[in-house]
């Protein structure tokens, strides 16, 4: 049999405990007292140690009696108890009492003999399912207690059929004897075992200092008492490898609230409970996550023991958070994961951690997998954006790389991110291109590859060493790509050879990056040979003096003409040699070795570098002299027309001097064609040089500077063309001086003016006159004026033109013109800002420095109330003091007071000033508070609201006979703690003042109430108080730059992420409360910004003022605006050091 009162099955019991009292005969009393707790078990209904409950007994005879006690426990709906029960016999002296716990009521200490055996019955189903089930379903438990009078001897003389029969129906009932009191108690069962944790959430990132941890309570019955300890444990993964670890390591204990500190009444529903981190525990470090957890166990009242959470406290489960972002994937900005960039300095950039003072990076190639062996470790960066550095180990192209990032190394320094990765792109060689036929000897080499690299090692071999590991010809350090190959390099590149390149990569320290056996990549080009082309081979019946003639590469520096007789057809041995420097030669009439008429001749050219080097020699080419009596010695004479070209004099720039080298012979004339393009179907115009003429002129005075002009001359005989036409040779015409000058300018603007001064800071050549022109927009498309400036004296935008506005941009480009119009290039577009109106500054009470520019007259309010909706002064004042008038202000009373510049037409003049405030001396006056009355209604914020903001609105409805109210907002019900009254509201709304009272802070109830008053008498009584809360702190935390010099004249704006923003507004100023603005954007959807290059130029070594606000998707604010921070621009000086070796000249 399952004894209910003896089982070891663990079964919860939430108890609501309800009373009730029957009143039978007053000879004896029962009363049943339950220990309230919010769960019980079966087995503390059979602990000794515990009294969970009990009867209390008191015999008002004056006789002693025999008593017996009926208990039925009724479980189940049935409508019958599912327990029952008679103790035994207890004897009770007259006046005397007796209190029976729970132990009494075991199985072993019922009555037995009577009822057939012990008087005790159960249902064994409900009982089969609690040991199945381990606890007892939810549902009303009810416990009564009947007492009797010595049942046992009613038994013995009256039999005990009526017991056997109550034992079956669970139910007493005797037809002689009346019961001598009853009573009962109901609890209502509901199973918790497991405590609800709220907020932080699960894997969260917090960025409060001091966070608020919130849990459920279990919705007990009112009255009983829970108490709760909160801890927070540093999960750190250096020295725990699972969460249960870190909980067990005390080393790592951050908080532990104690069990003393957090006990709260339970009301009958589930409550939310917060526990803020004391600012006197261990500093949360950021970067790292934590782990929390609740123990929660009632309180006990009579005993060292409770019931729920006893022995072993009722546990939540383990809850994390991090202080900071844990910086992940979805968090880093560049290089992103995985990505190939086309950079050898990639910019690391991840997004700015609340908490984060500084950073730092560790990088190494892909076999370092978990980067535990840096090849850059970064050290302390002040800042969550950098550039891997100049002078750190170059990074390769083609490579792999893996880098992590921790917060604060300079402090305690938080566990590393993962590891991520990013590849840098590989590089091609380009020009010159695999075998490609060069038809210059000084080419220009560039590759397409990853920026930035530092530096570059061009190694140029020939054909013995062809996978360039010496660099035979070429190995020099140079700084820039494109490089083009100076033609004075000791061994310089020559026609008809095979030549082979690589690129060597270079950090900033000019180490080579990663391992020379990385640059396999090699292409090979070659020079284009030396054609030789007059005397052709075979040529006959020359002149004694012959014209040589050749094609090569551009470039080279020289050639070695040879020439041999009959005898020695390879010219290993030549009679005459002689280095040219063109690729023309006419043998002299005098030479040391004058030729012989019908004679036969060979010859080559070899080209040779600037240190006669050589190349490869051309084909040889045989010729022969006229065998007649009377040689020619004309002119030398080709195939075709040779002609070079020279452009200009310095008294003709644009003149083109066409020289005739060699003519056709039988040539009578020579017919130029000159056209603009190489077709030469452009026709231009033509001119004729004839017989004997070896020179003509083209005039260019009417030609365009810049232009490419194309010439080809023709011979001519009898009228008729004959021949080959010339090559077509192009001349390009040197540009018009000035017209590649830039116009450089100055603009200043004085201050307090709206009138920019220009200056000409580099005029162009031929330049006649300056033209000016201002916009709104700096592409120049809004242009609204149009000027003269002097390139003499600075030339002032003019008082009678529309006149600029304060706090706005324009746009200013000078342009140059000479006779044919427009001339040289534009200007840059200069930004000037005209600056807002800085307002008035306050000084002593009612004194203020001028507005610049100083306004004409300056409006002063006074106000009781900070918002200045209850103004008690508002006057136009022509000087720069304000004398008040005596007995005007209420004693006693909290003013505030501000100035603002008027314009000549009335109009406002920039905005107020800073906001200063006063209390007037004397005693305020008290007005005593009434009952009833007229009560204000209050609207806004509605009772119950959680309002965004540390200055919420107030608002009521107006009482039309009121003259003025008064409120007062309370940390307490009661208005005992009041952090702000104010007497004198003249209108039915006014917001928390931002001075002058304690500031509202976060999580916390606020009480306020208003009441209407009239000649200084309460119109009624206060009003019903209304509560409201301040949200979470949604104000950003500004995170850069701050206090600091920023890196650029544009700088990066960045704050934290608000979570339930969806957009952003930033205020730039100059002055410090940022009334002054600068630049105000209002939309922004990230939670950075960068300082647009349009906006207003930020000057040099200045310092500036910003501040953010965080707004939701209506665009409502979900805080106030952020504390302001303030930076300085860089000093614009740039420094350079100059290094001289010891000795130098």
């Amino acid at each position: 049999m399952i004894n209910f009162f003896k089982n070891y099955t663990r079964v919860f019991l939430v108890g609501v405990l309800t009373f009730t009292t029957f009143s039978y005969s007053q000879e004896a009393t029962i009363d049943l007292t339950i220990l309230p707790s919010g769960q019980y078990t079966l087995s503390d209904w059979n602990n000794s140690n515990l009294n969970l409950w009990y009867a209390t007994i008191i015999n008002y005879d004056s006789k002693p009696k025999l008593l017996n006690v009926e208990m039925k426990f009724y479980i189940t709906d049935s409508g019958e108890p599912d327990i029952w029960g008679i103790t035994d016999t207890y004897e009770l002296q007259p006046g005397g009492s007796l209190q029976l716990s729970n132990n009494n009521f075991s199985y072993d200490e019922m009555l037995s003999g009577i009822c057939g055996g012990v008087c005790y019955s159960q249902l064994d189903e409900f009982i089969n399912t609690i040991e199945t089930t381990g606890s007892l379903p939810p549902g009303d438990y009810t416990i009564q207690l009947t007492l009797w009078e010595n049942l046992e001897l009613y038994a013995e003389y009256l039999g005990n059929e009526n017991f056997i029969d109550a034992k079956f129906s669970k139910s007493l009932s005797l037809y002689s004897q009346n019961l001598l009191d009853e009573d009962s108690s109901t609890i209502h069962n509901e199973n918790v075992s497991l405590i609800n944790l709220v907020d932080p959430p699960p894997n969260t990132a917090i960025h409060d200092p001091n966070p608020w941890f919130r849990w459920d309570s279990p919705g007990f019955s009112n009255g009983i008492e829970i108490n709760y300890r909160v801890r927070v444990y540093l999960f750190h993964p250096e020295y725990h490898s699972t969460y249960t670890d870190a909980i067990e390591d005390d080393n790592f204990l951050y908080f532990d609230s104690g069990w003393d500190e957090n006990i709260v009444t339970e009301t009958g529903n589930i409550q939310q409970i917060s526990v803020q981190y004391p600012s006197s525990s261990r500093e949360l470090v950021c970067g790292f996550q934590y782990i929390w957890l609740v123990h929660a166990r009632d309180v006990p009242i009579s005993s060292d023991t409770g019931v729920w959470g006893w022995p072993e406290p009722i546990r939540s489960t383990l809850n994390m958070f991090s202080y900071g972002e844990k910086i992940k994937p979805s968090m880093v900005v560049s290089p992103s994961m995985s990505a190939e960039v086309s950079t050898v300095r990639p910019s690391f950039y991840v997004e700015p951690i609340s908490c984060a003072n500084s950073y730092e990076i560790w990088l190494s190639d892909s076999e370092d997998s978990e980067v535990e062996n840096p090849i850059w470790a970064s050290g302390t960066l002040e800042s969550n954006v950098t550039v891997y550095p100049f002078d750190a180990t170059g990074l390769s192209p083609n490579t792999d790389y893996k880098w992590k990032i921790r917060i604060n190394p300079d402090g305690e320094p938080s566990p590393w991110s993962e590891v991520f990765d990013f590849f840098i792109a590989n590089y091609t060689l380009d020009n010159p291109a695999s075998e490609q036929i060069i038809y210059m000897v000084t080419p220009t080499f560039y590759y397409s590859g990853p920026a930035d690299i530092a530096g570059f090692e061009l190694r140029i071999s020939n054909s013995e060493d062809p996978l360039v590991a010496l660099g035979n010809i070429f190995n020099e350090n140079i700084a820039l790509m494109p490089y083009a190959l100076p033609n004075n390099i000791p061994i310089g590149l020559l026609p008809g050879q095979i030549y082979f390149w690589k690129l060597i990569f270079l950090d900033g320290n000019d180490n080579i990056i990663g391992e020379i056996d990385d640059y396999s990549l090699v292409e090979s080009f070659s020079i284009a040979e030396v054609e030789i082309n007059s005397p052709s081979e075979g040529a006959s019946n020359l002149t004694l003096t012959p014209s040589f003639m050749w094609d090569g590469p551009t470039g080279v520096a020289q050639y070695e003409i040879s020439i041999s007789g009959d005898d020695d057809p390879s010219i290993e041995s030549p009679f005459f040699t002689s280095n040219i420097s063109g690729t023309f030669f006419q043998y002299p009439q005098f030479s040391d070795h004058p030729l012989e008429t019908g004679a036969l001749y060979y010859w080559k050219v070899v080209p040779l570098d600037i240190n006669e080097n050589r190349g490869s020699s051309s084909d040889y080419f045989s010729f022969s002299t006229s065998t007649g009596t009377n040689i020619s010695t004309d002119a030398a004479t080709s195939s075709k027309p040779e002609f070079s070209l020279t452009v200009g004099t310095e008294s003709a720039p644009k003149d083109i001097i066409i020289n005739l080298l060699a003519g056709v012979s039988g040539a009578e004339e020579y017919l130029i064609y000159i056209a603009l393009d190489q077709e030469m179907d452009a026709y231009l115009t033509e001119l004729n040089l004839v017989e004997n003429q070896s020179e003509i002129v083209l005039d260019g005075t009417d030609l365009e500077w810049g232009l490419t002009i194309y010439i080809q001359i023709h011979a001519m005989i009898d009228g008729e063309i004959f021949g080959d036409e010339s090559s077509v040779q192009l001349v390009n015409l040197p540009e018009k001086p000035g017209s590649d000058e830039q116009i450089g300018i100055m603009v200043t603007l004085e201050d307090g003016s709206t009138q920019p001064i220009i200056e000409i800071s580099n005029p162009i050549t031929n330049a006649l006159d300056y033209i000016v022109e201002i916009a709104t927009d700096s592409e120049m498309s809004e242009v609204f004026y149009f000027g003269i400036v002097f390139d003499d004296m600075p030339t002032t935008y003019p008082e009678s033109e529309m006149p600029l506005i304060y706090g706005q941009s324009y746009y200013i480009q000078v342009s140059a013109t000479d006779d044919d119009g427009l001339h040289g290039v534009p200007s840059a577009v200069v930004t000037v800002f005209i600056p807002n109106v800085i307002p008035p500054q306050l000084g002593e009470i009612f004194s203020w420095e001028a507005s610049v520019p100083a306004s004409n007259t300056y409006q002063i309010q006074i106000s009781t109330t900070d918002d200045f909706s209850s103004l008690v002064i508002d006057e136009a004042i022509e000087g720069l003091s304000y004398t008040l008038p005596d007995d005007l202000l209420a004693h006693g009373t909290m003013h505030y007071w501000r100035v603002q510049g008027i314009d000549a037409e009335g109009g406002l003049f920039g905005s107020e000033s800073t906001i200063q405030y006063f209390e007037t001396e004397g005693e305020q006056l008290v007005i005593e508070q009434i009952e009833g009355g007229q009560i204000v209604l209050l609207q806004l914020p509605p009772s119950g609201e959680e309002v965004s903001t540390t200055q919420p609105s107030f608002q009521w409805e107006a009482i039309e006979s009121a003259e003025k109210y008064e409120i007062r907002v309370s940390t307490t019900e009661d208005y005992s703690q009041i952090i702000w009254e104010s007497s004198n509201i003249a209108q039915s709304s006014v917001q928390f003042p931002s001075t002058a009272g304690d500031p509202l802070v976060t999580q916390t109830p606020y009480y306020w109430t208003v009441r209407a008053i009239a000649a200084d008498i309460a119109l009624g009584a206060f009003s019903e108080s209304f509560i409201f809360t301040v949200s979470e702190d949604n104000t950003p935390v500004l995170t850069g730059p701050i206090s600091g010099t920023s890196e650029t004249n544009l700088p990066f704006f960045t704050w934290n992420k608000i979570p339930r923003a969806t957009s952003y507004g930033l205020v730039l100023g100059s002055n410090e409360d940022c009334t002054q603005i600068i630049l105000e954007n209002q939309a922004l959807a990230e939670k950075q910004f960068q300082y647009p290059s349009d906006s207003p130029p930020l000057g040099y070594d200045i310092s500036y003022f910003w501040k953010v606000i965080a707004y939701d998707e209506n665009g409502s604010p979900l805080g106030d605006y952020s504390a302001i921070a303030t930076f300085k621009t860089p000093s614009g000086v740039i420094e350079i050091e100059f290094i001289f070796e010891e000795g130098g000249d």
